[in-house]
């Protein structure tokens, strides 16, 4: 008996030394623990604390053998530290322990073939480790405590009071980020201010990393650790009929909250080794067997979503044709994707087109031939592609407007393996904003790859010679007596692409418009000199102090010291709470680079401007200097109330520093008459003052449109295209939200094939799938085209003359 006894003790003795051993080993290997139940080793601190557990009991045991050497001293000193890691790490593991008691019997039966010895039995250890470490503690006590009281007391006092420290300092910041993201989460929702004190101690890198690891996770509070696990993990309500944990952060919140403190959406950073990923050791790993294979959960949807591995941007060519006369430049860019997967996926981008800019022509290639697009009201065109998408799965492509010059882009099937290709027509006028330039359309957000070695290949021409920025001049060139213009243009610098136009336009324009209806067919416009805006009217300039626009904190500084010295001058900065005033002495120090951190919310700084814009007699130019917003902050509601209520609401003139999607503009936009757009050329202080200058100023010209049933005696004949932006400019100017759609405005722009904010553009793939959403794809002759350069384009109306002349003389000769 006494030798049965000995043979458990012994057996214990070596299962607290090698179990807590295969428990870490397993869990670094297979995270089996992390993605199950909770998180033993979230930190390097951690695994020490797991390593303290089989120390405890080696060591003692080495004193033993070797009693007055070091061995001895050190095995009473960490035996007195694994006490509390043990006693922690066993609670945390709960009723895992119990099923490790289960499991073991059975386990060594399986060990006995080479599967179970793989498998079952070391995961039969692993799920024991900490509760036979405590075991082993305790049969070690008796050899211990046979030493001297003076050989064991004070150095297993103070192995003891290591053991407490060392799990303070593993899992103090462990606790204390998940009490950091609970009451940041509560202050956002509760909208009361408070987010000011607790996102700044959110801003270190490691706490920027780990959330960014709960974005794609979840977070519930075993993903902080045994100590959160054990205090917070256990703790649930009955809600709606469910148990739920109370102390679980939802994903979509955390997503939020992730741009809240550093400024960037959670999809634009680097994510731990890819979208779809495992643990492997400490870190995350991309999961290779799901590369094949992706499943998109925002297909048919109105969000662009998360980024989309394999999918990708093959190639990007932009045609430009720039008309001075008529100040109107016609683009056309063509775009093809690429896909990896074994399965068909959507492509879905959202672009920011020149400032005034509207779609005015979609094609889809179907089996390598153009299809051109149907248009119609916004929502008879959406129903039509999601039909297609989600019931038929077959090729439909779909425009619509979601902001001031932003439309979203989304086309499906891109095929397993395969390619597929689409190009949009864009008219965009010159004269937008002062001075007069062509900027490129952008992609502001996507769920395709752009590979690093892909660029845009830009054609420009134009009868007169463009201004270009001077390291694009070698580009220019001179051909057949008109100016033309190509280069392969990166991602990372077509931002920065703008064409200056020289000349300005002429006074007085005119078109026939073929597809009139039942109006006159003659489009005029006229350009008057515009009222100059009163030298006393105050300007109100709302300051995104978000983390994107830290590079351009000393522009901005210097632009409205330039500005203040011009006009009466109200500014306010986001903060993470509520909006501050900044005064114009204080520009220099309260607009510092530090003052700029994270995702700020806007609505607090537009609420002020327009609560003060009430009690202003004089009109005043709002303006609002910002980057992106990608996520919903806070309620707008009061804002739209604002707007609404309003008697005459202000207009918004949103010049964009830092480009990317920005959800505020595009809610406002949905309810009110919000307009903007404007777009930034990045050069300097100096400029940024001119262009908030002119703002204030306004235009220095108006078109005036007219119609008429015959062509004006003066005036010039220019391209088709001024009839199409012009009827654009008349729908957007009746535009009061889409919760209010004219029927009329709706048919008018489906009519002129434009895409404007009560109309889209949809290429489906056959008759039958038109005839059921009762639309009709337009007439590829009736498309915009690229003129041929040093060749006047003539208008439809003067071809059909022609034909009947040439008609005409041929029945003469006969």
């Amino acid at each position: 008996m006494k030798g049965f006894l000995n043979f458990c003790r012994r057996f214990l003795l070596g299962a607290g030394i090698i179990f807590p051993l295969i428990s870490l080993g397993t869990e670094l290997g297979t995270r089996g623990c992390a993605s199950s139940f909770f998180d033993p080793i979230p930190t390097w601190a951690h695994v020490g604390l797991v390593l303290l557990m089989p120390a405890a009991i080696f060591f003692p045991w080495m004193g033993r053998k070797r009693p007055g050497t070091a061995w001895e001293s050190a095995g009473v000193f960490l035996h007195g530290a694994g006490l509390f890691p043990s006693i922690l790490y066993t609670l945390a593991m709960g009723y895992l322990n119990v099923m490790g008691l289960i499991m073991m019997p059975f386990a060594l039966v399986f060990a006995l073939s080479p599967a179970g010895a793989l498998i079952a039995f070391p995961f039969a250890m692993a799920m024991t480790g900490p509760l036979a470490a405590l075991v082993a503690w305790l049969i070690t006590c008796k050899s211990l405590w046979k030493l001297p009281a003076a050989t064991r007391r004070r150095p297993w006092l103070v192995g003891m009071a290591l053991g407490l420290i060392a799990i303070a300092s593993a899992e103090w910041r462990m606790v204390s980020l998940h009490a950091d993201i609970g009451t940041a989460m509560k202050a956002a929702r509760a909208h009361d201010g408070s987010t000011a004190k607790t996102l700044p101690r959110l801003r270190t890198k490691w706490r920027e990393e780990f959330l960014l690891n709960l974005c794609y996770t979840g977070g519930q509070a075993g993903i902080f650790g045994p100590l959160t696990h054990l205090v917070f993990g256990s703790s649930t309500l009955f809600v709606q009929g469910r148990w739920s944990s109370t102390s679980s952060f939802d994903r979509e919140a955390l997503r939020e909250l992730y741009f809240r403190v550093t400024g960037v959406p959670f999809s634009d950073a680097p994510p731990p080794q890819g979208m779809t990923q495992t643990r492997s050791g400490m870190r995350m790993t991309r999961d290779e067997s799901l590369d094949s294979f992706a499943w998109d959960e925002d297909r048919g949807g109105a969000e662009v979503g998360a980024r989309i591995r394999g999918l990708s941007m093959q190639t990007s060519r932009m045609d430009w044709h720039v008309d001075s006369d008529s100040a109107l430049a016609h683009g056309e860019w063509t775009l093809e994707f690429h896909n990896q997967h074994r399965n068909a996926q959507e492509a879905r981008c959202q672009m920011l087109l020149p400032p005034g800019a509207c779609v005015s022509r979609l094609t889809l290639w179907i089996n390598g031939e153009p299809r051109e697009a149907a248009f119609g009201a916004r929502s008879q065109v959406t129903q039509a592609y999601r039909q297609t998408v989600v019931v038929d799965r077959r090729d439909p492509v779909l425009v619509n407007m979601v902001g001031p010059d932003r439309v979203l882009t989304q086309c499906f099937p891109v095929p397993a393996g395969g390619s597929m290709k689409i190009r949009l027509g864009i008219t965009a006028p010159l004269d937008a904003q002062a001075p007069a330039a062509l900027f490129m359309p952008l992609i502001v957000e996507r769920n395709f790859s752009i590979p690093a070695g892909i660029s845009h290949a830009v054609w420009v021409q134009s009868p007169q010679a463009l201004e270009v920025p001077q390291e694009w001049q070698k580009a220019a060139a001179t051909q057949n007596g008109g100016w033309t213009w190509q280069a392969e243009v990166p991602q990372a610098d077509l931002a920065g692409l703008n064409f200056g136009v020289k000349q300005p336009p002429l006074p007085k324009v005119w078109t026939t418009d073929e597809l009139a209806g039942n109006e006159s067919p003659v489009v005029i416009v006229e350009r008057t000199q515009a009222a100059p805006q009163a030298a006393s009217s105050p300007v109100f300039v709302i300051v995104d102090a978000s983390a994107t626009l830290r590079p351009h904190a000393a522009m901005i500084r210097e632009a409205l010291k330039q500005l203040a010295q011009k006009t009466p001058l109200t500014i306010w900065a986001t903060t993470d709470g509520e909006a501050t005033e900044v005064a114009v002495a204080e520009i220099g120090s309260r607009l510092q680079d530090s003052s700029f951190a994270g995702g700020r919310d806007v609505v607090p700084a537009f609420k002020a401007a327009l609560q003060r814009l009430r009690t202003t007699a004089a009109p005043a130019t709002l303006i609002w200097l910002h980057g992106p917003q990608p996520v919903e902050l806070s309620g707008e509601e009061g804002i739209k109330q604002l707007l609404e209520r309003s008697g005459s609401p202000p207009p918004i003139h949103a010049l964009e520093l830092e480009h990317g999607r920005n959800k505020l503009l595009e809610e406002l936009y949905d309810a009110t008459p919000v307009f903007g757009g404007l777009r930034w050329s990045g050069w300097g202080a100096n400029e940024l003052a001119k262009t908030l200058l002119s703002i204030r100023n306004g235009p220095t010209t108006t078109a005036n449109m007219s119609r008429s049933a015959s062509a004006p005696a003066d005036g010039k004949e220019v391209w088709d295209q001024l009839a199409r932006h012009a009827v654009f400019r008349e729908v957007v100017a009746s535009f009061q939200g889409r919760d209010r759609v004219p029927e009329d405005q709706a048919k008018r722009a489906a009519l002129h094939q434009l895409v404007t904010p009560y109309s889209g553009a949809v290429v489906l793939e056959n008759q039958q799938q038109y005839d059921r959403a009762g639309l009709k794809p337009v007439d590829a002759g009736s498309t915009p085209q690229i003129p041929t350069l040093g060749t006047p384009e003539p208008s439809r109306m003067l071809l059909f003359m022609l034909g009947l002349s040439v008609l005409s003389l041929r029945r003469r000769r006969r």
